[in-house]
């Protein structure tokens, strides 16, 4: 795929839903979606429920870190319910997600539209371990 067409080509690729060729790579695997990236995907140009959030939604830690070192931003926030990717990861559990997320500056009080916080979420979820290590990282509420 690579070997017909550049990464800005195949950046507009995209469902209904405005997830593109990345998105779907991420949902594979490494062999997928690096070579997109190592081809000079177009991270920057992601908007609305962004690779950043799909990453964090599988608990993708390699992606995540290799989305960081590409320039993906990681504070972005999805378009319906206004999270970061750390709400995602501590929403579904991911602690190497959210202890990636918190080291690389997300804010660990951010509020979505809902007011929800990362930490609520991951209380709200039932996952103990992710509240009390987002509370002794600076998690208020």
């Amino acid at each position: 795929m690579l070997e017909q067409h550049n990464p800005a080509e195949l950046f507009r690729v995209r469902e209904s839903s405005g997830e593109g060729l990345l998105h779907i790579c991420l949902r594979r695997s490494e062999d997928f979606w690096r070579p997109l990236l190592e081809a000079g995907w177009l991270v920057q140009q992601e908007k609305g429920w962004t690779p950043q959030h799909e990453a964090a939604l599988l608990g993708d830690l390699p992606a995540l870190q290799a989305l960081k070192v590409r320039g993906a931003v990681l504070t972005v926030r999805e378009p319906v319910h206004g999270g970061t990717p750390l709400h995602v990861a501590a929403f579904n559990g991911h602690f190497e997600a959210v202890k990636f997320l918190v080291a690389s500056g997300v804010d660990v009080n951010a509020r979505d539209n809902e007011g929800w916080t990362p930490l609520s979420q991951a209380r709200d979820q039932g996952f103990p371990a992710i509240v009390d290590w987002l509370k002794k990282n600076g998690a208020t509420r």
